[in-house]
């Protein structure tokens, strides 16, 4: 193991930044035939260019943790022939699940809270950018430029990931379309990915002209995934006693506020945070109705409850009912295909890695998105892993800023 304190903040930061920047430019891109984004094997790659280098190394108990569910959930496909009546056995929707998590096992040689916020700091600056590209994706329209999809006219349709929203009007009939950037899966992808920047702005104390960028872009998605991200992680830190660090953010959300509602894009947002009560609204097909559909076939079932339903079962049954919008959530998905012998075993292996962090608010506020409002998409998953697992388990050996000569100064404290 490599020490750390001979280490540069700034190679795990720019390691950190090409991650998020490619999870974000190639998430719509597939390779043709497949219907996975081509950021699944990029990730692979990319970590694997990073162990070799030394910039990652193994985690043990994680990969430990890994195999036996993958060891597990395999030989529950071999079971559930046998116990369950007319399984839907789908081996690449179980090999897409593990290898989705495959970089949990991974973690950077560098996860000192100093390197850690050159990571954040890196990722806020590449945030600006695409957060200005969400901007401008609305500015245009706003000023008589029609919504066109500038991917999918440079790129062929077989490259492009299907069976996605890729954006839609803000409202019925208007003729302003939310935010993707262009390349985002769709708008609540955008929301969550900037959502998430924002929060690393606010850990590695960005300027309020950063943090007010990229919370513009985010409030163009007008999407809730985001803002349930930042929402948490304000709680969280809040609750922590932390709140002092916030306070000189407070009059730019003011602001921010203020022109939400002069613009009606923040009548939206606020319109959809008692949506929960409503039928086939954004967060009720998320979040509520899959398991009001899945909840009794499974629980009817003894060999779904023990064994699951299969790989994919869980997925049919949704598609089955023809509900536009309609999502299998991270737990039902795993308690209904592998029962609760696999799906346990599946969540905690979720779980673990949220778990000593270097920053608890922003673990719990991914973690909790991912299993109650997101399903489990790659590109949203590897997001989550570059930002909390890969630092965890943190280290203390930089809990201070290191003495001059051993980080450079544009490295340790910039505040930019």
């Amino acid at each position: 193991m490599a020490d750390v304190r001979t280490l540069d903040p700034r190679r795990t930061a720019a390691w950190t930044a090409v991650a998020f920047v490619g999870i974000f430019l190639f998430q719509r891109l597939t390779i043709p035939g497949l219907l996975v984004p081509v950021t699944l094997p990029l990730l692979l790659i990319w970590a694997m260019a990073a162990l070799y280098t030394g910039v990652l190394e193994l985690d043990r108990r994680r990969t430990i943790v890994w195999l036996a569910t993958a060891g597990v959930t395999s030989m529950l496909m071999v079971i559930q022939p046998i116990l369950v009546t007319f399984p839907l056995i789908s081996a690449n929707s179980w090999l897409l699940w593990m290898v989705t998590w495959l970089p949990m096992a991974f973690r950077f040689a560098d996860r000192s809270r100093v390197t850690f916020e050159a990571a954040m700091h890196a990722i806020s600056t590449a945030a600006v950018g695409i957060a200005t590209l969400s901007i401008a994706f609305i500015g245009i329209q706003l000023v008589g430029v029609r919504y066109q999809d500038l991917l999918a006219e440079l790129v062929p349709s077989g490259f492009l990931v299907e069976d996605f929203v890729i954006t839609y009007p803000i409202t019925w009939n208007s003729p302003i379309y939310k935010s993707n950037a262009w390349f985002a899966l769709e708008p609540s992808f955008l929301s969550f990915m900037l959502g998430v920047a924002l929060v690393c702005a606010l850990i590695s104390r960005r300027s309020i002209a950063v943090v007010s960028i990229i919370a513009v872009g985010l409030l163009c998605t007008t999407a809730g995934s985001g803002i349930a991200v930042v929402a948490v992680y304000v709680v969280v830190e809040v609750v922590r006693g932390r709140s002092l660090a916030l306070l000189r953010f407070w009059p730019a959300a003011a602001v921010l506020l203020v022109a939400g509602i002069v613009t009606g894009i923040g009548e939206l947002i606020v319109d959809r945070i008692d949506e929960a009560g409503s039928a086939r609204s954004s967060t009720t097909l998320r979040a509520i109705e899959p398991y009001l559909y899945l909840a009794p076939q499974w629980a009817l079932d003894p060999g779904k409850v023990l064994v699951g339903g299969g790989p994919g079962a869980s997925q049919r049954v949704v598609q089955d009912l023809g509900i536009n919008g309609l999502l299998v959530p991270t737990p039902a998905k795993m308690l209904y295909d592998y029962g609760v012998v696999g799906g346990l075993l599946m969540l905690a292996l979720i779980v673990i890695c949220y778990v000593r962090s270097p920053s608890s608010g922003l673990a719990i506020a991914q973690a909790s998105s991912l299993l109650i409002l997101q399903g489990a998409s790659q590109p949203l998953v590897a997001l989550s892993l570059l930002t909390v697992t890969a630092f965890a388990p943190r280290l203390t050996v930089r809990e201070s800023p290191p003495s001059f000569g051993e980080v450079p100064s544009s490295v340790v404290g910039r505040r930019s």
